[in-house]
């Protein structure tokens, strides 16, 4: 390899997946781990914030193993709440932790709360609900930071197509399972229409606890037993604001009007379960008035999605308020309230999600948000917290096990969601009677580079680093009076062997203006993996080098 302008190597991000160190903090070693099934471990560890204890659960997922899955739980109906185990052992789930923030408290306009979430849900690829208004969230604030921009990775929103211009402070985030299989955040926003036989008007709603003002809402068969008179109740920003003055109800079966009833006022009346072919238009404020030509014998349709800004479809998703994305915690995070909490995040390949409830004295959010990019999530998310915390987990696919100690009064506390891991044993067994893969294209190969990589020895004053994000990108970074960086793509010669080319990165010219010769300053590195694959060594032109792993 042609090398002779080298001079040492990178010092890059390290991901853990055991007990962590944060600044100022130091960890008991873990419990052994406990596989839940294969692909699943679950760890406990006191994590300590220096003057406050937070006692870590935490599950490790890797959603590339055979028969692992996830999915979103919920009760029989949307306004319903049931104890997150309950909802796994019905599902036959291997591990769980609950979910979104949910209306279960606080409604003295209507009475009794309707337990339905805050956020959007997916469950087997079809809308579920939609959010409700930004002010009619339960549970913290969201960040100061609204605007995408007050995220230190991301300056541009093509940077991060999920996520719209304030979408930080609006209730439609979610962590999902894409269509395709990808852990991912992003928005799920209402798309829909009402048609009437005059007019066609926006649909606001879908199975929400709260309607906007001047906004038409649907509830299907799935929202259940409980009053909908709580949707037209508070304003776009004050969730304990008025009951609308004018607000209505519509009842549909087979397409055609079968009642109109007032709401106006938020008056309670008594639900009914719905038929499979029934449903039911709320509609409040302007919008009331504009249906209340509607009569019984009319004829009314709709059609609705739960649509993301850049067209991710997905298979299951659930509420949750971002807290890391791209790498970084989101700017204006809460730093000084400690709670009992729960989080979900995955990895930047998208290959382990991480679940993860942190009790005794709790953690921030904004510590939170650490905690999760130190174990190796790229991105994650806030669940509900505090009574609601809970993370289940079996052993070698046995029964479920409450691993957290949950701190509602009545115990594991009855939720509206949760986030489930399934395992089918079925398919983890089956054969794999797929072609092996050319090595060249084996991302398990690539993958086990994954991490940082220290050279043994080297010259006095320099060191030198490799870098693998294990998904065949690799940065090499010299560290003597100035640091200098090449990148590089990889490519597997065998499952140990890889060669990479490497071009030098934008520093050099910098430093070295027009004099830097891309043929000149490119160079291509041979490696060799160990069978333990803990040491790498680079052919070079007068004698090979060692790399070891930084950590350990």
């Amino acid at each position: 390899m042609r090398s002779s302008r080298l001079s040492t190597v990178i010092g890059p991000v390290l991901a853990v997946t055991t007990s962590i160190g944060l600044a100022g903090c130091t960890d008991s070693e873990p419990d052994d781990p406990i596989t839940v099934v294969p692909g699943v471990t679950y760890e406990s560890y006191e994590h300590d914030l220096g003057g406050a204890n937070a006692k870590v659960h935490l599950l490790t997922v890797d959603l590339s193993a055979p028969g692992v899955g996830v999915e979103v739980l919920t009760p029989e109906h949307v306004a319903d709440a049931e104890p997150p185990s309950d909802m796994a052992e019905r599902a036959g789930a291997v591990a769980v932790v609950n979910g979104d923030f949910f209306n279960n408290s606080d409604d003295e306009q209507t009475g009794a709360p309707t337990n339905a979430p805050v956020g959007p849900v997916v469950v087997g690829g079809e809308a579920l609900k939609a959010a409700v208004p930004d002010g009619q969230r339960m549970g913290p604030d969201r960040p100061d930071s609204g605007d995408v921009t007050a995220i230190g990775a991301i300056d541009d929103l093509d940077d991060f197509p999920g996520i719209t211009a304030g979408g930080l402070k609006n209730n439609r985030s979610v962590l999902g399972i894409t269509a395709d299989g990808v852990p991912t955040i992003s928005e799920l926003e209402l798309e829909g229409r009402l048609y009437t036989e005059n007019s066609t008007y926006a649909l606001d709603g879908l199975n929400q606890y709260a309607l906007p003002q001047n906004g038409i809402g649907l509830f299907t068969p799935e929202w259940g037993l409980e009053e909908r008179a709580r949707a037209v109740c508070g304003l776009n920003d004050e969730r304990h604001g008025p009951c609308s003055e004018s607000a209505l109800e519509i009842t549909v079966s087979d397409g055609l009007v079968t009642a109109v009833k007032d709401l106006s006022g938020g008056r309670s009346l008594v639900s009914e379960m719905l038929g499979p072919d029934d449903a039911v238009i709320v509609a409040r404020d302007d919008r009331a008035d504009s249906l209340r030509d509607v009569r019984e014998g009319d004829r009314l349709s709709w059609d609705y999605e739960l649509a993301s800004p850049d067209g991710t479809e997905f298979a299951t998703a659930l509420g949750g308020v971002p807290i890391a994305l791209q790498g970084e915690a989101v700017g204006g995070l809460d730093d000084k309230t400690r709670a009992v909490r729960t989080s979900a995040g995955y990895s930047e390949n998208g290959r382990y999600l991480y679940l993860a409830v942190l009790e005794d004295d709790g953690v921030s959010v904004r510590e939170l948000a650490d905690f999760m990019l130190a174990v190796g999530a790229h991105e994650a998310v806030n669940f509900d917290g505090g009574g609601s915390s809970l993370l289940a987990a079996a052993e070698d696919g046995d029964d479920l096990t409450v691993r957290n100690d949950p701190t509602d009064f009545s115990g594991e506390r009855p939720v509206a969601n949760a986030l489930a891991v399934s395992f089918d044993s079925a398919a983890a067994e089956a054969p794999d009677d797929r072609p092996a893969p050319d090595a060249s294209d084996s991302p398990e190969a690539v993958g086990r580079l994954e991490g940082v990589w220290e050279v043994v020895a080297t010259s006095p004053g320099q060191a030198s680093t490799l870098t693998f994000d294990g998904e065949g990108s690799g940065r090499y970074v010299t560290e003597g009076s100035v640091v200098h960086f090449w990148e590089g793509t990889i490519e597997p010669e065998s499952e140990s062997t890889f060669t990479i080319d490497f071009l030098p990165s934008d520093n050099l010219y910098e430093e070295y203006g027009d004099d830097v010769d891309i043929e000149e300053w490119a160079f291509t590195m041979e490696l060799e993996l160990s069978e333990d694959g803990e040491t790498l060594t680079v052919a070079g032109e007068t004698e090979d080098l060692t790399y070891v792993r930084a950590d350990g």
